[in-house]
């Protein structure tokens, strides 16, 4: 009974809801329906019922009410409409892609991570900023606080501030607004500034006896009557009109340098001292107690332009020192320090020398190389050069020449051409016969007929028949050679220890020349 009800609940919701789940047991299954008026069972598919029709279910389909053919009928999930709508909240960047809930995913950059729980997405900045700020120095301070924040620079009327793209620019304008100097009187002589006025000085007038005369630098007092000759300490008076005034106490201050830096005062001199000048990075400022040195170009710091840097800090342009190694030399002296190579190459024995002669004591060993012609070969290794002789076992006058093979076939070539072609190319010729094994050969000859019909450079020449590229011995003809000799050669570094067809071939630099090959010998030693 509890799974009757739970059917009909299943049944009756989806009605409710304008569709009904199929189950996936539909298909095998009956369902019971009971109502208190009846008193038995009562077998019916959910197809028996009059306003439904089911054709071809599947797993998964719902009913859905047809209004045109007034049925619930099956259909797949998929033909229902969603309504769900999907909006971006806010003025930051839109997650919602579209209406259906399709949100965007979201990409980290340089410097962000994002981390997902259930609930939160956490967008986190993994490259803080860390720029530290300070001033250096002990006068006013550029740097305020925080961040980096720094206080701006404010002009004065006689001062002017310009801000460009990399640099500020001040400038004196040359023109005070307000003067400053203030005039006083010092001392309990007679008043000579007038009081309460801007620098003003009273004129100096001449009284009895006396005359006043004016010049650029000084103002000159001259006694023109007579004077009594009443003086104070340190003056002695003599004479009347004119008086003669003597200093009887002279300065005594004695200058003088102390310390071994440079020369301030100038000797023998009355305390006169030289003045300042400042130079480039320097500017010098002048107050009435102290004078101020200023570097205009302070130091920037050291970097390396590459390779292995020899700073041991930036910051204060302290240099690592320089070791020398084995091999190794360094000298210093003002300007520059001087590596160098202490190895040397010299040569032991009485054989020939391998040092290049251009190789002297401090550069590298330059060897020269090794070359070998034929019987004699060198092979270079990973750590030694090998030195061979491949045919050595017959020498000088032991050598005994043998014939390898020969042909005696006259062989007119008609219009031989201007490319070598083959001489003897009948199946079963003699030459099919010249073979040559190089194993313990040095020296090679041809002996050979050749009748010279035409008017061109003939070439005559024997290949290796395989590869014609491998000459064995070539030679040009402009007359009849009856014989023609080869003379002994050197055999080619192609004929080594295996066996060698070889073939005789021609040609021609006017193609229609005639001439008649009449056969060769092929001898080795």
């Amino acid at each position: 009974m509890n799974s009757d009800i739970k059917i009909c609940c299943t049944v009756m919701a989806g009605i409710a809801l304008g569709f009904i789940l199929i189950p996936a047991f539909h298909g095998g299954d009956t369902y019971f329906l009971m109502s208190s008026a009846q008193t038995a069972n009562v077998s019916l598919a959910l197809d028996d019922l009059t306003d439904v029709t089911i054709i071809n279910v599947m797993d998964g389909q719902i009913i859905i009410y047809n209004s045109t053919s007034g049925q619930w009928e099956n259909m797949n999930q998929t033909t229902v409409s969603d309504s769900t709508v999907c909006g971006n909240l806010g003025a930051g960047i839109l997650i919602c892609a579209g209406d259906n809930v399709q949100l965007k995913s979201l990409i980290a950059g340089t410097g962000i991570s994002i981390t997902n729980s259930s609930t939160t997405i956490t967008i986190a900045n993994t490259l803080p900023e860390n720029t530290v700020c300070a001033n250096v120095g002990s006068y006013a301070q550029v740097y305020k606080d925080g961040s980096c924040n720094f206080r701006t620079l404010k002009g004065s009327p006689d001062i002017s501030i310009v801000q460009g793209t990399n640099d500020i620019t001040f400038d004196y304008n040359g023109t005070l607004v307000t003067e400053s100097t203030v005039c006083g009187n010092i001392g309990t002589g007679t008043i000579i500034h007038v009081v309460s006025s801007n620098c003003n000085a009273k004129s100096l007038k001449a009284g009895t006896g006396l005359s006043i005369t004016n010049s650029s630098n000084s103002i000159t007092y001259t006694n023109t009557g007579v004077i009594s000759n009443s003086c104070s300490s340190g003056i002695s008076c003599s004479g009347t009109n004119p008086s003669t005034f003597t200093n009887t106490s002279p300065e005594s201050t004695v200058c003088s340098n102390i310390g071994t830096g440079t020369i301030v005062h100038v000797t023998s001199s009355n305390c006169n001292a030289k003045s300042f000048k400042a130079g480039t990075g320097l500017s010098i400022a002048n107050t009435s107690n102290s004078i101020t040195y200023t570097n205009t170009l302070p130091e920037q710091g050291c970097s390396s332009a590459g390779g292995t840097t020899l700073l041991k800090t930036d910051s204060t342009c302290v240099f690592k020192g320089l070791a020398s190694g084995v091999g190794i030399s360094i000298t210093s002296n003002t300007n520059n320090n001087t590596i160098s190579n202490t190895y040397s190459c010299s040569t032991t024995g009485i054989g020939s020398t391998l040092i290049n002669a251009s190789t002297t004591t401090g550069k590298n060993c330059i060897l020269k190389g090794l070359s070998a012609t034929y019987p004699i070969t060198v092979t270079g290794g990973l750590n030694d050069i090998t030195i061979a002789c491949a045919d050595c076992s017959i020498k000088g006058s032991t050598q005994i020449p043998r014939e390898m093979g020969q042909v005696f076939v006259s062989k007119i070539m008609t219009n031989i051409g201007t490319t070598n072609v083959d001489i003897y190319t009948t199946a079963f010729d003699e030459e099919d016969m010249i073979n040559i094994d190089c194993t313990n050969v040095i020296d090679l000859r041809v002996r050979f007929m050749w009748d010279y019909v035409g008017t061109g450079t003939q070439t005559v020449r024997w290949v290796d028949a395989n590869n014609n590229a491998n000459v064995l011995y070539s030679t040009t003809l402009i007359v009849d050679n009856d014989p023609g000799d080869s003379s002994w050669f050197t055999k080619p570094g192609w004929c080594t220890g295996v066996t060698n067809l070889i073939e005789m071939q021609g040609s021609s630099t006017v193609a229609g020349d005639d001439p008649v090959a009449k056969g060769y010998v092929l001898y080795a030693r």
